[in-house]
């Protein structure tokens, strides 16, 4: 693990670990989109073949009968189902937003810290700069993917952490109030980084409660079990809306399974603000602090201080900011 997190001081050696993992958690991903395909072209197979069955073996007349009163219980069935998976949707969508804007954070507090590490002594400067790159690396390309293969964080990361919270409890800020300040205020973003990794903790173990589920399947076997034994006179078009209704039933419900992780799935919440954090890190290694006009506002400067620094970065590295 360390030659790999020592690998990355060079933005290509990031770019390259950094696909490797992303590599491993899109395969995972296209798998089980495979597979929910896969069981939902394999639900319409079975409800066909039951409807032939049924065609075959309940009798004409009881079949009609059927379908003449079968109208109520199939809409109550259904509705049920549509709300259901409404709201089951609507609350995993909500939860994949919230893991993406909560990742920002962590990516902006991370920077920052790298940022006020700039303003210390040696060796305190190297030491912090060093462990949140390490920090960013290990989150990128270790505990991504056990996030979405094994939904847990990683102990070495949790490790990490540690590391760089005691150096920067160690650190005794100078006697004037401008240290003290920029002290508290890195303290500060200490916590909200803390904060950040907590709640991620929680949301890659979150998923939906399993009276919903139970309700969902329930009303959905309910809205279904008319429309395959009863179906219509033709064996045929029985058979086909038979496995048309499974099919959308079975579809849905896959769709909820990709929605229910927020870092797996075909829709997930990618390390995207994290790598750009770390990039952003290099940028400013490679670009040294040089005074800067006073007379603009603090945001043109940081944009001008950036531009220039990135421009020094591709020079040197030939890895253009996108």
């Amino acid at each position: 693990m360390s030659a790999n997190v020592s690998s990355r001081t060079g933005a290509s050696g990031a770019l390259c670990l950094t696909r490797s993992g992303r590599h491993r958690v899109l395969e995972d991903s296209m798998r089980r989109v495979a597979t929910g395909l896969l069981t939902t072209a394999a639900a319409g197979l079975i409800a066909a073949a039951a409807a032939i069955a049924a065609h075959r073996v309940v009798p004409e007349n009881i079949r009609g009968a059927l379908q003449d009163y079968s109208g109520l219980i199939t809409g109550m069935s259904g509705t049920l189902f549509a709300l259901t998976a409404s709201l089951m949707i609507v609350s995993a969508w909500a939860t994949i937003g919230e893991a993406k804007q909560n990742v920002a954070k962590e990516a902006r507090a991370a920077l920052d810290l790298y940022w006020y590490a700039r303003t210390l002594p040696e060796p305190a400067r190297t030491t912090i700069q060093t462990l949140m790159r390490e920090y960013l690396s290990l989150v990128i390309d270790e505990e991504w993917r056990l996030m979405a293969t094994e939904r847990r964080l990683s102990a070495s990361v949790w490790g990490r952490t540690v590391l760089w919270q005691i150096e920067l409890e160690n650190i005794e800020p100078g006697g004037s109030t401008g240290d003290g300040i920029r002290y508290g205020h890195a303290l500060d973003r200490a916590g909200a980084l803390i904060d950040a990794r907590r709640i991620r903790s929680a949301q890659v173990t979150s998923s939906i409660p399993k009276p919903l589920w139970s309700a969902l399947v329930t009303a959905g076997m309910f809205s279904l079990v008319l429309p395959v034994f009863v179906g219509t006179p033709h064996l045929v078009v029985h058979a086909l809306l038979a496995a048309v209704a499974v099919m959308i039933v079975t579809f849905v419900l896959v769709l909820i399974a990709q929605l229910e992780r927020p870092f797996s799935g075909a829709v997930r919440v990618e390390p995207t603000h994290l790598e750009r954090a770390l990039e952003d890190m290099e940028v400013v290694d490679a670009a040294p602090i040089e005074a800067m006009p006073p007379g603009q506002c603090i945001g043109e400067r940081y944009d001008r201080f950036m531009a220039a620094a990135w421009e020094r970065f591709t020079a040197k590295t030939g890895v253009q900011r996108q």
